[in-house]
């Protein structure tokens, strides 16, 4: 029986938290439906983070979406889900809304901590994980293991 894509972000999310747990961050997750999954704590700041996990690979690039459903007029999304149940409306996420999107490859339990302003609005991205040819401008953000040091 295959994962949901719930059961996907449920991993993702466990892993993070296991992560940051070890290097000492203190985390939690909001009570109510946020834009957010997890709130990670540094000691000194707090950042809003999105967890997204992803297992779909096209031939050696992981795609990762940065999308969220656009619940703003929700009357008028109901009414478009309705009438067509593939055309979902998504938003990028902003600045406004969470301060980084952390990425797990979950075959490879790879993870990329990206700062949301350098998504530029993208609802996507593509990576070639252990690939050192690599000129794709998010690899920059990979970890192995999460690292904290943008988080700090």
């Amino acid at each position: 029986m295959g994962q949901t894509a719930d059961k996907k972000g449920t991993i993702s999310v466990m892993a993070v938290l296991t992560q940051a747990y070890k290097q000492g961050l203190f985390c939690s997750w909001p009570l109510s439906n946020e834009r957010y999954d997890l709130i990670i704590d540094n000691g000194k700041k707090m950042f809003r983070v999105q967890v997204k996990g992803t297992s779909i690979q096209d031939k050696r690039r992981w795609k990762i979406s940065t999308t969220t459903y656009d619940n703003t007029n929700f009357t008028v999304y109901a009414q478009k889900y309705i009438k067509n149940k593939n055309r979902r409306r998504t938003k990028a996420y902003s600045e406004n809304e969470i301060d980084f999107i952390i990425a797990h490859i979950i075959p490879l339990n790879i993870f990329y901590i990206v700062p949301v302003k350098e998504l530029n609005g993208a609802k996507g991205f593509n990576v070639v994980p252990n690939n050192p040819k690599t000129k794709n401008r998010y690899e920059k953000f990979s970890f192995r293991k999460i690292k904290y040091g943008s988080l700090r």
